[in-house]
């Protein structure tokens, strides 16, 4: 199913996901309405991603679904689809003239050798709801669907569980991989973006409209409250992605965090 991107439909959900914000962020009321723009931008980029289960608002191969300004984000049983909107300079609009729409990218990241039985699962469910009301047929209107802080694949490969999380500006996801599992079978194929690791150990991956990255892994493991850091980066073999792994406690639990940045 294709969400109708008219103008129209795009206020009307831009104002039903700032009316759900607001009482996140503690706004509510006329006072909410004196808020300077830059504290709510600055406290909309700290707001978790809220994830929706599929319930007939994207194709049938989506399990859970994100939107936010200038992304949306998709989670299947193979992986990540994740469309960026660019920004453009304003220029067309200081002449008069209607502005273009903006140039997006469509970046997929897809697991290789991942258990595609693999079935999404919503984790710390929100307050709020999403409600979809999209052309004249009531019978294609969606409401009251849960929102989720968090998306959990179990097993998607033997011994390694994967969770989605983050805020509006970046995504998170972990790789836990239990003890004695076999970490070297996590990989990604990138299609969309070509992908390579810079001075610093990121992941940059170039799209035709403009970079995204992620930020050098972080992986450990506990012992009871204890985190003890385990040496890994970012390994690419044409458009194939790895973790290059330190030793470790094959006895614990390992962890592997890297975080996507797509905000600018």
């Amino acid at each position: 199913m294709t969400i109708d991107r008219s103008s129209a439909a795009s206020r009307v959900r831009t104002l039903a996901a700032v009316a759900a914000i607001l009482p996140v962020l503690g706004l509510a009321g006329p006072r909410a309405l004196a808020v300077p723009a830059e504290r709510f931008k600055a406290d909309l980029l700290t707001v978790p991603l809220s994830f929706e289960p599929n319930r007939g608002q994207s194709a049938a191969t989506v399990q859970f679904l994100s939107r936010g300004s200038g992304y949306a984000l998709f989670l299947d049983s193979g992986g990540v689809v994740l469309n960026l909107e660019r920004l453009q300079p304003p220029s067309a609009a200081a002449i008069g003239q209607a502005p273009e729409a903006a140039p997006a990218d469509t970046l997929r990241m897809s697991l290789i050798g991942a258990n595609a039985k693999a079935e999404a699962v919503g984790l710390a469910p929100q307050p709020g709801v999403v409600s979809y009301f999209i052309g004249n047929d009531p019978k294609k209107w969606r409401s009251g669907i849960p929102t989720y802080g968090k998306v959990d694949y179990a097993q998607i490969y033997p011994g390694v569980d994967l969770v989605f999380y983050g805020n509006q500006r970046q995504l998170e996801y972990d790789f836990v991989v239990a003890p004695g599992a076999d970490p070297s079978r996590i990989a990604w194929r990138i299609d969309g973006a070509r992908a390579s690791v810079d001075s610093e150990g990121n992941l940059v991956l170039n799209a035709p409209n403009g970079p995204a990255s992620f930020k050098k892994p972080v992986l450990y493991q506990m012992d009871g409250d204890k985190k003890t850091s385990v040496d890994g980066a970012f390994a690419v073999a044409g458009n194939q992605v790895r973790f290059r792994l330190g030793s470790y406690d094959h006895s614990k639990a390992l962890i592997i965090d890297p975080v996507l940045s797509y905000a600018t």
